[in-house]
């Protein structure tokens, strides 16, 4: 597997997420400045709904479809790959069918709400474009090639946030702003990654297409079966991750509602460094026999290296953060606090995860994500009502931390070595540096900053990034622009 490759399909990922965190930045801070908390609190439960039945529709299909459409584009068989992707579209189509009857027959429950009857089928839409969009960029990440994600993207998000601020200044409800911040976007995404996902299966010779020995009926059956065993745990952490909002918009209402959402989507932003590369490594640990656990632990360590020095920074300077959408916000800082400390333990049982789901072992796959779900579902009904926001807050910590102790158990049993001290010094060096700034009431900006470049500054001198580290970082970039920084580095070295 040429780690370049690799690496550049990561970035691309790493990108398109960033674009989606940056645009939902700059929607919510826009938001909370035109309209109410309890707009914006009832646009998160919407949200957070359309997600839960969208686990249910895709039927685990996404990683499923992943695992073996990564072994076809390495092998290039594109003629199988074209098999399993009709295979994957037509068990979505009965996932979109029983998640739209749902919402169809659970209507009532919006009687006890401020949402009107037309946000139903608004709903169904989102649901079935959004499943859509989520299995096509699954056909697309499967070949590595992931240059086009971040400029849809960036397309959808554009059109997104400028029509929502239009609908929003003509004093449009929840119904007109869901339909143009999340239906309108994943129609033109699902659009955009079905033309790539075309390309990427041109028709074959009908030479290669007699050779193809898999059938429909078979390509059904494997994406079932792997998509099962992936959709029960995708499921379970999609309630885990969404139900919070839900619960605490039934017991504490939509003004609370909108303070958690927006701290869990600061985290949430914060964990896509780990979701480019598990997503980009899934395909490829698939795909190769020899040093998968050496990739995932290159990944666990990344997206430590990545995610941990921004987010020790940010447990200083929560008020700050939350200051920034509003003082009916500030409130929230605490809770935001919580969740950051479940980075770290999330970023390890989502690596050891995926690498056991790449092996087939899905049974473990399942195990780490019930342990880290199940505690926060149950949790949200106990906590919540007492401690509200920050109650969901530290449910969603606590499920996190089981999950790192099942993962820990899993490791022992298919000896797996994670360098526990290099993870303890990433943590611990922007911890210490982030809790002076804030001693010595550093300004948040100032402090942040500081504190990310002096951590990465100390992790080259302790050896946790090593020169090799660095050449591949600089490999994935532009070949004008890798060379010119790898010479500069030389005469520094």
């Amino acid at each position: 597997m040429d780690k370049q490759v690799l690496g550049r399909g990561a970035v691309y990922i790493y990108i398109q997420f960033i674009v989606s965190a940056i645009s939902g930045y700059v929607f919510w801070l826009i938001m909370t400045q035109l309209t109410s908390s309890a707009l914006i609190g009832s646009l998160s439960v919407v949200i957070a709904t359309t997600e839960i039945l969208v686990s249910v529709a895709v039927v685990g299909l996404p990683d499923s479809l992943q695992r073996f459409l990564g072994k076809f584009f390495y092998e290039r068989k594109p003629s199988e790959s074209k098999i399993y992707v009709s295979a994957s579209l037509f068990i979505l189509a009965a996932g979109i069918i029983i998640s739209s009857l749902f919402v169809f027959f659970a209507g009532f429950l919006f009687d006890s709400t401020e949402f009107d009857s037309n946000l139903k089928l608004v709903m169904i839409l989102i649901i079935a474009s959004n499943s859509t969009q989520t299995l096509l960029s699954s056909v697309v990440i499967s070949s590595l090639n992931t240059k086009s994600l971040p400029i849809i993207n960036i397309l959808s998000s554009t059109v997104k946030i400028v029509l929502s601020i239009i609908l929003v200044l003509l004093g449009n409800g929840v119904t007109v702003l869901a339909f143009s911040y999340l239906l309108v976007p994943n129609i033109l995404s699902s659009i955009l990654l079905a033309i790539i996902t075309i390309n990427l299966l041109k028709p074959v010779s009908k030479k290669e297409e007699s050779q193809n020995k898999i059938r429909f009926k078979r390509a059904s059956r494997d994406l079932f079966v792997g998509g099962v065993a992936n959709w029960i745990p995708l499921l379970i952490t999609t309630i885990g991750y969404q139900l919070g909002t839900i619960v605490i918009f039934g017991f504490k209402g939509s003004s609370d509602t909108a303070v958690y959402f927006l701290t869990l989507n600061i985290v949430t932003a914060i964990l896509l460094a780990s979701a480019s590369l598990f997503t980009i490594a899934l395909p490829a640990l698939s795909s190769i026999q020899d040093a998968r656990k050496r990739l995932a632990w290159q990944t666990i360590r990344w997206s430590a290296l990545i995610s941990i020095p921004l987010s020790a920074s940010l447990i200083f300077y929560s008020g700050d953060i939350m200051r920034l959408f509003g003082e009916n916000y500030v409130h929230g800082d605490f809770s935001l606090q919580i969740l950051l400390l479940s980075i770290l333990p999330t970023v390890i049982a989502g690596g050891i995860g995926n690498l056991v789901f790449s092996y087939g072992n899905y049974k473990q796959s399942f195990t780490i994500d019930f342990a880290m779900s199940l505690p926060r579902t149950a949790l949200y009904f106990i906590l919540i009502p007492i401690y509200g926001i920050a109650g969901g807050a530290i449910s969603f910590l606590i499920g996190s931390l089981l999950a790192l102790a099942v993962s820990i158990i899993i490791i022992s049993k298919i000896k797996m070595i994670i360098l526990w001290r290099d993870l303890a010094i990433i943590f611990i060096i922007p911890t210490a540096i982030g809790f002076l700034m804030h001693i010595l009431q550093v300004n948040f900006i100032v402090g942040i900053l500081v504190t990310i470049i002096v951590t990465y500054v100390l992790l080259l001198k302790f050896h946790i990034i090593l020169p090799g580290d660095l050449d591949d970082l600089i490999n994935v970039l532009p070949s004008g622009i890798s060379n010119q920084i790898s010479r500069f580095l030389k005469k520094i070295y």
